[in-house]
């Protein structure tokens, strides 16, 4: 029973260090590379902004969009505080 507790004790101590903290922000609190780049994947996928959420996971900050484009397929584009495009995922149509 103790190294249960022992566990529980040691997981919720490491938790912390590896959690994720995400908020929905509006893309005029994103610095001006950032929305910059949006709103460029934006336009080229012909489609809409969801949502732009602010994330920080690890000690590192970056902004996350997700996207509807004009064929109805959803993207999640990651970028860094400069803008640059740090990650693409494609979701399914709606």
């Amino acid at each position: 029973m103790k190294l249960i507790h022992a566990a529980l004790l040691l997981a919720a101590v490491a938790l912390p260090l590896h959690a994720k903290d995400e908020i929905e922000i509006s893309i005029d609190k994103c610095p001006q590379p950032v929305q910059t780049a949006i709103k460029q994947q934006v336009a080229k996928a012909q489609g809409t902004l969801d949502k732009v959420e602010f994330e920080k996971k690890d000690g590192a900050e970056f902004y996350e969009a997700k996207v509807t484009a004009a064929n109805g397929i959803r993207w999640t584009v990651r970028f860094g505080a400069d803008g640059r495009i740090l990650e693409t995922k494609q979701k399914k149509a709606k």
